[in-house]
């Protein structure tokens, strides 16, 4: 998934970390991460 790189510029350039955005995998991880922030933001 990360093996897509990127553009800029014209030149592509490898990914060396980070979710590419547009895929399916982003929300799910973002999702994931920011779960106890949801929980601790519902009790103020």
């Amino acid at each position: 998934m990360l093996t897509a790189g990127y553009l800029e510029g014209w030149k592509w350039g490898a990914t060396l970390s980070g979710a590419p955005q547009g895929e399916v995998a982003s929300p799910v991880l973002s999702d994931i991460y920011l779960y106890r922030l949801d929980e601790f933001v519902e009790k103020f």
